[in-house]
This record gives structure tokens, sequence and C-alpha cells, in this order.
């Protein structure tokens, strides 16, 4: 079984995270078919893909259960940017299976906002979740190789 590092990070307020690597699929992260293993990120490996256009559509999600439904929550991701990448990767954020909004990230740049573990995540946008689990998903529908690293959520201020 091929081991991922991808970290799916809920913060509680006042409580401490709750990581979850998905080292088995069911924990928080899926591909709908696989992605390429690279050396780097934020647990040291990372996946990427090149663009729908020369490979086919290819998404990574992120299942995330949240502590408390009905609330909003900040959503970061990071990401080990490079000249080949999209300047329009796109995350779609859903409150359970509804949509709630897409954010195209340049990842040609590095990520900016606040430093987790040696690592910059930028945040995607906060958005108010009614239920119990949050999913965010990248597609490759981009003009470049889009990366699949970490996203993390938090209760937002």
């Amino acid at each position: 079984m091929r081991r991922l590092w991808f970290i799916v990070m809920v913060l509680a307020s006042l409580s401490p995270a709750i990581e979850i690597t998905p080292d088995e699929v069911q924990l928080g992260y899926s591909e709908n078919v696989p992605w390429t293993s690279e050396k780097g990120g934020f647990q040291g490996t990372y996946r990427s893909a090149g663009p729908a256009s020369s490979v086919g559509e290819k998404t990574a999600t992120w299942t995330i259960t949240v502590p408390e439904p009905n609330r909003p929550y900040t959503v970061q991701a990071t990401w080990v940017s490079s000249r080949v990448n999209a300047s329009d990767a796109p995350f779609h954020i859903f409150d359970g299976l509804s949509p709630i909004k897409t954010v195209k990230v340049n990842q040609k740049r590095a990520p900016r906002g606040e430093k987790v573990k040696n690592s910059i995540f930028q945040d995607l946008g906060t958005f108010l979740i009614q239920g119990k689990t949050m999913r965010v998903v990248l597609t490759n529908q981009a003009d470049g190789i889009v990366v699949a690293d970490t996203v993390r959520a938090k209760p937002a201020r």
C-alpha cells in the first residue's frame, strides 16, 4: 500500500490540534485516480498531477469532520511552488455534498500566510459549515501542474 503523508488538521478552539495522516485512505484523503508522489512538502511528500488537457481529469479530496457544525471555519492549504505549476489551481469547498465556493490559487508562487511546522499555509477563505463534514476538492482542470499537499481547517474567530 502506498504511504501517503498528507495531513488534514482540524483545530478546535481551546483544544489541541487533531491531525489525520491518511496512510489509510479512509482517514480523510482520497484520489479518484493515482497522482504522482513527490518528495518535499509539509510532511516530506506531496502529490502532483498534470493538467487535465494532457492526462485526463484527476481529483484529490480532503474530507474533514468538523468538531462543531453550524459555525464558520477557515480553510488553508500549502503546496510546493514551481514555475511549471498552475496559475489557477481550483480548490472546491463543500459543506458535505453541497458546493460553497471554488477558490483558484496560483501555485507558481509560494503560499503566503500562517506558518505551521515550518510550512506556510495560505487562507482559501472562511466558510460556514452547517453539517458535520467539510470537503475540499482539488482538480487538475488548470493551466499547469497542480499540487496536493496539506489542507487545514480551523474554527474562525
